[in-house]
């Protein structure tokens, strides 16, 4: 392989650069956590339900460690709210915008009544 040709397919990979005032990054990381709080609330309302369904005395460690694997698998995504009182109290905080509140609040809110009737 000579240099001209390697110098041809490598400016065939290349793609356009992306400009500050592209939209498609913005949208793309917001569908990306509005989906990661989707999944991490789908997967602790299934928990919960098949928790306290058992009557086990172990439930709440079974809650709390379904939680925390959620919380380290989706947080530095979406920051692992996976609840609609905790969305709340990081608008209030000035922690997150309006915007990702109302994406939060309709990801988690869609997520659970789907989960619901699975456990």
């Amino acid at each position: 392989m000579d240099v001209s040709t390697s110098h041809a397919s490598t400016q065939q990979l290349t793609a356009e650069p992306v400009t500050a005032t592209d939209p498609r990054p913005a949208v793309k990381y917001a569908a990306v956590k509005y989906a990661t709080e989707a999944i991490g609330t789908f997967f602790l309302v299934v928990t919960i339900g098949t928790a306290v369904g058992s009557h086990s005395p172990l439930a709440p460690l079974a809650i709390g460690a379904a939680l925390m694997v959620t919380v380290y698998a989706g947080g530095h995504l979406s920051g692992g709210h996976y609840n609609p009182a905790v969305t709340l109290a990081a608008l209030i905080r000035h922690r997150i915008g309006m915007r990702d509140a109302l994406g939060y609040w309709l990801s988690q809110i869609g997520a659970g009544p789907i989960a619901a009737p699975l456990a």
